[in-house]
């Protein structure tokens, strides 16, 4: 129940990010503690430099307040004007989750080969992410 509530959170804040309603390419998911926020946005920042991509963060302490007071945040990676990368903890569960969506724009294998790389470098941070429905 609380992974659907956090899902629902996750698909409106995404659903904000663009106007098309396109489903998530691949889903993670992985049990996370707050205190490596900085660790992930550290490896997304570093994945944007690489692809040339854009982040986009949204403000912590706002995020916070949909995460009944938890340190929380949402981070997205965009190629062009999409937003092909995203990774929150908000929500009331302990759970870091990462959408992959393709919007035609970037080649699949890129894609793919981009989740790959947050997944080695979060898991090489203790964050085992893994595939997810």
């Amino acid at each position: 129940m609380k992974n659907l509530l956090l899902l629902f959170v996750l698909s409106i804040l995404c659903s904000a990010c663009s106007s098309e309603s396109i489903e998530p390419h691949m889903k993670y998911s992985a049990k996370f503690d707050n205190y490596k926020i900085e660790q992930v946005e550290l490896i997304l920042v570093n994945i944007a430099a690489e692809r040339e991509l854009r982040v986009f963060k949204k403000d912590r302490e706002k995020m916070k307040y949909l995460s009944q007071g938890k340190d929380a945040f949402f981070t997205a990676l965009y190629f062009k004007e999409d937003p092909v990368l995203i990774v929150t903890n908000i929500g009331v569960t302990d759970t870091l989750i990462m959408t992959i969506t393709d919007y035609g724009k970037m080649p699949k294998e890129e894609l793919e080969h981009m989740a790959e790389a947050v997944v080695g470098m979060a898991f090489n941070k203790g964050i085992d992410l893994k595939a997810s429905n």
